[in-house]
């Protein structure tokens, strides 16, 4: 499930309020890098960045630096607008253990018929030794039908 916008809002709120008390530690810093040779990184509270480093003229070591501080940032940024791209997370019921998980099943079947309704219906199920059992339980309601006697 996921989470609102005023809900994330709120809690962003809170934790902000918990690093200015100090009952987390420090707050955390806004994302600003400064060297000797003016390279700076500022972004504000709206969205704009500002980015300003003499790339001639920086000594190599501290270049190398902002270069990766600055590649960090922007592969932070699409992980994070990637994942609010998708759509949230989806989760399922395991047939066998009952116990629901978030994602995808390991396993599904859509040939089980259930025996109170006599429909078919998709079943999940989630791991190795949930999908063994799911199979004796098949073989076991196989081998019943079959012992059940046809009128010829």
């Amino acid at each position: 499930m996921a989470m609102s916008a005023e809900k994330r809002a709120e809690a962003s709120e809170r934790m902000k309020g918990l690093h200015a008390s100090g009952k987390l530690g420090r707050a955390p810093k806004p994302i600003v890098a400064r060297t000797p040779t003016e390279a700076y990184i500022g972004i504000t509270a709206t969205w704009s960045i500002g980015i300003s480093v003499d790339w001639e003229k920086l000594p190599m070591p501290e270049a190398q630096q902002a270069y990766a501080q600055l590649r960090k940032e922007f592969e932070k940024a699409g992980f994070i607008l990637n994942q609010r791209s998708m759509p949230a997370a989806d989760g399922y019921t395991c047939f066998m253990c009952k116990k629901f998980h978030l994602g995808l099943a390991r396993g599904t079947d859509f040939s089980y018929v259930n025996p109170q309704t006599g429909l078919m219906q998709p079943v999940s199920i989630c791991g190795e030794l949930c999908w063994i059992h799911y199979q004796e339980l098949r073989i076991k309601e196989r081998k019943e039908r079959e012992l059940i006697p046809r009128n010829s």
